[in-house]
């Protein structure tokens, strides 16, 4: 029902539009992408509607920081499922303008999470070039104060090498509020403090943060964090010599990745049933 509505609105777009009803199919434009991203699994229609989306914003000088930052999100959780490293790169672009974007209306809250997922994407491309093209600039505008803001700049400076910033970091995460808006963000800390003291070598100190993420992926129903978790577990034990924990790990990641893939299915049933 929420699919026909959207849809419906931003039917009735125009180029005669006033400049508030153009920011409406905007709206409905990301409102499409929502469902179709999110509840259909159908990712060529997600992608199409961010499209009109962005394209009906910079034809009417519609800010776009936040649809870019949802056009990026999307690219990178399909590169998590393929690998691709061009998948990572295009969605590192669109954090990238996001940031830009952020910028030009002091949109803090947006830039944080770009900059965030633009830090976690560049960690799964073991490259920081993007990001660090766009630090300096970042570090300028963004309000210091947000709890957001503070963990963003410690997670770069401990993935760029920073050992202060490795000590820092766990102290950081504990910091942020218990607000639901800060649970992704918690587990994402997390599994970045896991990765970089796995790749310190110390599998030890690794496995510790990451069975705290795990924890908070299963406490707060993070399905795709607990899948996450599970795997880096995995890896984890599997580089300490305990292959049958890091393979009982691996089994149970794959269990919950065979589930997601079956719940998508039975969208894409309903989905027809539906038309």
């Amino acid at each position: 029902s929420a699919l026909v509505c959207f849809s419906l609105a931003a039917s009735r777009y125009d180029q005669r539009m006033s400049r508030q009803d153009k920011e409406l199919m905007v709206k409905a434009n990301i409102g499409k992408w929502l469902v179709y991203f999110s509840y259909l699994f159908d990712y060529p229609k997600a992608y199409e509607s961010l499209e009109h989306a962005i394209a009906i914003s910079e034809e009417a000088g519609i800010n776009k920081a936040g649809t870019e930052l949802s056009m990026g999100g999307m690219l990178h959780m399909i590169a998590d499922q393929s690998g691709s490293p061009d998948l990572y790169r295009q969605a590192l672009t669109e954090y990238a303008s996001s940031i830009r974007e952020a910028e030009k209306v002091g949109d803090n809250n947006t830039a944080d999470k770009a900059f965030v997922n633009m830090l976690v994407a560049s960690r799964s491309l073991d490259n920081y070039a993007a990001i660090d093209s766009v630090y300096f600039y970042y570090r300028t505008f963004a309000d210091a104060r947000l709890p957001r803001r503070r963990l963003a700049k410690v997670m770069y400076r401990a993935s760029r090498g920073d050992t202060a910033a490795v000590s820092a970091l766990s102290a950081e995460i504990d910091r942020l509020p218990g607000a639901r808006e800060y649970v992704r963000l918690r587990f994402i800390g997390y599994k970045t403090e896991s990765e970089i003291l796995l790749s310190q070598g110390d599998t030890t100190g690794a496995e510790r943060v990451v069975r705290r993420a795990l924890a908070h992926a299963l406490d707060n129903g993070l399905r795709d964090g607990e899948m996450e978790a599970r795997l880096l577990l995995s890896d984890i034990l599997r580089s300490r010599g305990d292959i049958n924990e890091s393979l009982d790990e691996r089994d149970k990641y794959l269990r919950i990745k065979e589930e997601k893939f079956g719940s998508k299915q039975l969208h894409r049933l309903d989905e027809l049933r539906f038309l």
